[in-house]
């Protein structure tokens, strides 16, 4: 995982430069993304293969990672409003808000107004706002808005 996360984090600016190499190295990320099962790691990990997929100009990978990501992240939606244990936080803190916003907005820039498609997929009114704020950052050419995630839980 270590290798994973090292490799996505220098990849963006690689891919703008080199698309081709980029594209090769990104069959063996999506891979491995494939064998993450954690949630929250799921989501940021392919979160971080989309980018690499859209600034590598490889739609294939870029949708499979929108798919897999939305999947991840409705998954970490369950997490933060289960009514047993519910994220505490607010709401745009939690690790489904920031993951939900990510892949909006790389669908953004990778695919303009047609990427409104994906904020549908967001069970949650107030998390599809803030994603459609991003949305809109990433159709005006600004730089994705990063946050903090909390997960504020009772204690048992």
């Amino acid at each position: 995982m270590i290798f994973l996360v090292a490799l996505l984090l220098m990849a963006p600016p690689a891919a703008e430069k080199e698309p081709a190499a980029a594209r090769r190295i990104l069959s063996s990320v999506t891979t491995a993304a494939r064998g993450v099962k954690a949630p929250a790691e799921a989501a940021w990990v392919w979160g971080r293969v989309a980018e690499v997929a859209r600034a590598a100009q490889d739609p294939e990978r870029l949708e499979e990672a929108l798919k897999a990501g939305m999947a991840a992240c409705l998954t970490l939606y369950k997490e933060d409003s289960d009514a047993k244990s519910p994220n505490l936080a607010p709401r745009e803190f939690w690790p489904s808000s920031q993951h939900f916003r990510t892949l909006v907005h790389v669908a953004g820039e990778a695919f303009g107004p047609k990427a409104e498609a994906y904020l549908a997929q967001i069970p949650d009114t107030d998390l599809q706002l803030l994603a459609r704020i991003e949305l809109a950052r990433a159709l005006l050419g600004k730089p994705r808005e990063t946050g903090a995630i909390v997960v504020s839980r009772k204690s048992k």
